[in-house]
């Protein structure tokens, strides 16, 4: 548990991070991030999800011209252990409005699955989540481009 703690504080922005993406929100439309839930219940998880979409959002360069919101919730996430091996999927699903509450532009879909040793099943959870959240948003510039 105190492993997922230490990963946990790992994945958050810096602050000086969040002080220039906030600087640069305030001088363009940007895409920003709504409402974000989880199917998988586990205590804290909906927060780092957020967190690890939250970064993601940032390594984009996105140049737009209206302001967008993203929502997304992590459908899936399991772990299964076979032999000496555990394999870890997760599925998450994100979607794409026209400022906040508005017309929905586009569904996105992002799934990985990532094999490792079973002692290491938070630290494998943590990057497949991530993996899955960047299938997803790989697809966000060919939808704001329609």
């Amino acid at each position: 548990m105190a492993l997922f703690g230490v990963a946990f504080v790992l994945t958050w922005p810096s602050d000086a991070a969040s002080h220039s993406s906030s600087q640069k929100a305030a001088a363009q439309p940007s895409v920003s991030l709504g409402h974000v839930s989880s199917r998988v219940q586990r205590p804290g998880i909906e927060r780092v999800f957020r967190s690890t979409l939250e970064q993601e959002l940032l390594r984009l360069d996105l140049d737009v011209d209206e302001p967008y919101v993203l929502r997304a919730s992590l459908v899936r996430m399991s772990s299964k252990a076979r032999g000496k091996l555990a394999k870890t999927r997760c599925l998450v699903s994100v979607t794409l409005h026209r400022g906040r509450g508005g017309e929905l532009l586009a569904m996105m879909r992002g799934r990985a699955t990532i094999e490792d040793k079973p002692s290491v099943r938070q630290r494998s959870e943590l990057r497949v989540m991530r993996r899955a959240v960047r299938g997803a948003l790989r697809q966000l510039g060919t939808a704001l481009d329609r």
